[in-house]
């Protein structure tokens, strides 16, 4: 009785897991449950007509009155009490699953067929509420013809238990951005307007939101620690000539709302949560320096060479990253504490400092003070569509640039301000009018906060060199006075730092394989030679996008040298590439001029078990041997020579052939022999 019980409790389990939504992953049944605290809903316009409505709903909204925010050209986030026209589109919830993820259903299906199973019966199964899309091999991706995400996950209910099926499951957005609601107004962070830029900051939060570890001091006017989208990520500071003021904002006035550090610690480490903006380190903490304590009768009032010296000091034993947004007087004490700090900070590895070019472009060719020190990283500004800010401080000291806003005298970078009524506004706990190379710094600063989490032991050189080795280069190619190294990437920054190597065998005797070191979830690769001959015929990849290939040798293509690629993708983009030269050994000895090619075997070898024998024990001479000699065009494969021959060698006239890569092949019996030869 009890081992019916146990069965029958099994059933019902079973049962009662297809009873949720979700979809099997692994041998794992993913439950998707609605998220409660999402104010929004994700909509895809299904015709040119909606998404034309859409659009039009998205682009008459002000800034901060996020109804309708724009994803793509016809993908939207559109507030759940919002009340859309009629019209042709799909609509998911937003869903929370039984991993922690955030995720979004959208209308198609990915199944795959045991061989000798036809689709015709899936199409049955879901009574032809969906149509076969593309299909590759016994891969198809089904096109619901449904208007709810609840529907296709219905759809996805009934495949269950179908006979005949590899593997199945909808598609969806998996670690969507969370619910922060000006989240689509931070376009430095995704830009998804045509020819915009951005950081590049999406596929890093793949790897890192930051580590509480990590510490950056955002040496400013204060930092609001009870700010309701800062919450917990600010730690207990300084204030200059005040020892209780722990680096909050004081003595605010007209001249001066001191609401510039609380806009540089949002951008920085802004929390991850259902309000307000997304920090590029949400998860790191803030520790606010204050050097504007006194009551200001100009903007420009702050403390004294010796007082900014101190709280560096102070700062730099404390703090991994220092965000300095400001510029600072010509003086020796000041510069004697940032070298200690690049020297002494984080236990002799040196603190990270990130520096404002400054916003005098129009007067000056040089970076501002301290940015242009040595061993600083001096950040300038560029516009949304990646041209330069025309304030932005240049010069031979600058390093890298990143968004800084697109309007002169001030930005349209959305960010935390000081609680309302106080700061920049005083009507909202956020601003759309902080900007500049201040707002640029802070982004740089985050993305360095995101490094330092996934490699505690950088070094500032280090860090400085990746984001500028790591940058898209603007303007002039290479580095330039105008956007130094280029836009920073916090993507291929974060992977830079990470130990990515291709690890296997760098002589390929019959077959290799190959993987990527330390590859983080959520990342594919992508597998490719330098030469596109080779890879159809040499190189196998698991699918798809497996972190694994396999380097064929065999009897007709023997590769002598070539470069192996694996292009790392995020959401089908390539993120990152890392290399490794591999090689083999080849059979022929190959000289090559614009004239002709020499061919010779070596010896009188035989290959025909991948050992080396010699000929005369098969009773062959070099002047009696005949073997056929063939030459293909590398690239194309095509057939370019071909030339039965008696002897040990060959010439081959090239006159009139294209310079490229070469494949000279010879047969001997059942022996092939090939090599890798270029004509100039």
């Amino acid at each position: 009785m009890k081992k019916i019980v146990t069965f029958l409790l099994l059933i019902l389990c079973h049962l009662n897991s297809f009873a949720q939504l979700g979809y099997w992953c692994e041998s794992k049944f993913i439950t998707l449950t609605p998220d409660e605290s999402c104010n929004y809903k994700f909509i895809q316009a299904m015709d040119t007509g909606s998404q034309k409505i859409l659009k039009e709903l998205s682009a008459s909204k002000v800034t901060m009155d996020n109804s309708i925010r724009e994803l793509s050209d016809n993908r939207f986030y559109v507030d759940k009490d919002y009340r859309l026209p009629k019209m042709d589109y799909y609509e998911s919830t937003i869903y929370k699953s039984s991993e922690g993820e955030t995720i979004v259903v959208l209308p198609r299906i990915v199944i795959s067929l045991i061989d000798g199973y036809h689709i015709e019966n899936v199409l049955r199964r879901l009574d032809n509420n969906v149509k076969v899309e593309s299909s590759e091999r016994d891969r198809y991706i089904l096109s619901c013809q449904m208007r709810t995400s609840e529907e296709v996950l219905q759809a996805v209910r009934k495949l269950s238990g179908l006979e005949g099926i590899r593997y199945f499951e909808p598609e969806v957005f998996l670690k969507v951005t969370p619910c922060n609601t000006l989240y689509p107004y931070q376009y430095y962070l995704n830009n998804t307007s045509t020819g915009g830029v951005d950081i590049n900051v999406v596929p890093a939060w793949a790897v890192t939101t930051g580590s509480s570890s990590v510490t950056i001091a955002v040496i400013d006017d204060g930092v609001e620690s009870n700010h309701e989208d800062l919450s917990g990520r600010v730690l207990q500071g300084f204030t200059v000539d005040n020892s209780t003021g722990y680096g909050l904002p004081q003595n605010e006035n007209d001249y001066n709302v001191k609401a510039h550090g609380t806009a540089c610690a949002g951008i920085i480490a802004a929390n991850d949560n259902n309000i307000g903006i997304r920090g590029i380190a949400s998860s790191s903490n803030i520790l606010p320096v204050n050097l504007f304590p006194y009551y200001e009768d100009d903007e420009n009032f702050r403390c004294s060479n010796i007082e900014i010296a101190n709280a560096i000091r102070w700062a730099y034993v404390r703090a991994d990253v220092l965000n300095i947004a400001d510029v600072y007087p010509n003086s020796y004490d000041i510069y004697s504490a940032i070298c200690d700090a690049l020297t002494y900070g984080r236990g002799g590895k040196g603190c990270v400092i990130v520096a404002a070019a400054g916003n005098s472009g129009a007067f000056t060719s040089e970076v501002a003070r301290p940015a242009r020190y040595d061993g600083v990283i001096a950040v300038g500004a560029v516009l949304s569509d990646g041209t330069i800010w025309t304030w932005s401080q240049g010069g031979n000291c600058l390093d890298v640039v990143a968004p800084g806003g697109n309007f002169v005298g001030q930005g349209n970078i959305v960010t935390t301000d000081r609680t309302a009524p106080k700061g920049y506004v005083n009507y909202s706990n956020y601003t759309n009018t902080f900007g500049a190379t201040s707002a640029s710094c802070a982004e740089v600063s985050g993305i360095a906060a995101l490094m330092l989490s996934v490699n505690s032991n950088l070094t500032t050189t280090q860090v400085r060199d990746a984001l500028r080795s790591t940058a898209t280069d603007l303007g002039t190619t290479g580095f330039d006075t105008t956007y130094g190294y280029g836009l920073v990437n916090a993507a291929k920054a974060v992977l830079s730092v990470m130990s990515l190597n291709i690890v296997g065998a760098s002589t390929i005797s019959d077959s290799e394989s190959y993987y990527v070191d330390n590859l983080p979830l959520g990342f594919n690769v992508v597998w490719s030679l330098s030469d596109s001959f080779y890879n159809t015929y040499c190189l196998q990849q698991n699918t798809p996008f497996a972190n694994t290939c396999t380097i064929t040798r065999d009897n007709f293509y023997d590769m002598t040298d070539a470069t192996l690629t694996a292009s790392i993708m995020y959401n089908g983009t390539t993120v990152y590439s890392v290399t490794k030269n591999v090689s083999t050994q080849g059979y022929f000895l190959s000289s090559y001029n614009n004239a002709q090619i020499n061919v010779s075997l070596i010896g009188y070898e035989s290959i025909s078990d991948r050992s080396v024998t010699r000929n005369t024990d098969r009773g062959l001479s070099a002047e009696t041997v005949s073997w056929s000699l063939t030459v293909y065009n590398a690239k194309s494969g095509e057939k370019v020579f071909c030339k039965e021959v008696t002897g040990s060698s060959c010439i081959i006239n090239t006159t009139g052939w294209k310079p490229g890569v070469y494949v000279v092949k010879g047969i001997i019996g059942d022996n092939v022999m090939s090599e890798k030869v270029v004509v100039r």
